[in-house]
């Protein structure tokens, strides 16, 4: 399925309908199986450059863990020597 054809899907759905749901939680889970296989750190920042979202190669190196890092500054997170 295309990824228009898929924005359709989600536009055109009840997003209360449980089959809706239950594809947004699978695909989200995929996304993030997908990022954490991943040999290089992958993060989603604020405008702040504040760690929005990581993936688990942080905690594989050794600089803490994915709930630690929401929150801070991606300097900190990735340099915390620094």
């Amino acid at each position: 399925m295309s990824i228009q054809n898929q924005k359709n899907l989600i536009m055109d759905s009840d997003l209360n309908d449980p089959r809706t749901l239950e594809a947004i939680a699978r695909a989200k889970l995929e996304w993030e199986s997908m990022a954490d296989a991943l040999p290089h750190v992958v993060c989603l920042l604020d405008s702040q450059g504040r760690v929005k979202r990581i993936n688990r190669v942080i905690e594989r190196w050794g600089l803490g863990t994915v709930v630690e890092a929401c929150g801070r500054d991606v300097h900190s997170v990735l340099h915390p020597r620094c």
